[in-house]
């Protein structure tokens, strides 16, 4: 797997407790700014081998969105994924 820092303002990076390993997971940090969310990018590819990249994020409501570019209005970019309470 890899992790790669993508775009100015984003960071991803991978944590693992290596003395109690109980829990492994990615974190995805926000930027301490408006509308800079945490993101998880990962991409499709159709069967001309054409990469399409979609981003993930949870907005200041508490929902989970996707979009194919980096989002500038977190709560009004993309989609909100699913029906979410």
């Amino acid at each position: 797997m890899a992790i790669t820092h993508f775009g100015e303002d984003h960071n991803v990076s991978a944590h693992q407790n290596d003395e109690k390993v109980l829990q492994g997971g990615v974190a995805c940090c926000a930027k301490n700014a408006a509308n800079k969310p945490g993101l998880l990018r990962l991409d499709a590819v159709d069967d001309n081998g054409n990469v399409t990249a979609y981003y993930l994020w949870v907005d200041s409501n508490g929902k989970l969105r996707i979009h194919n570019a980096i989002p500038t209005d977190q709560d009004s970019d993309g989609t909100v994924v699913g029906t979410q309470s």
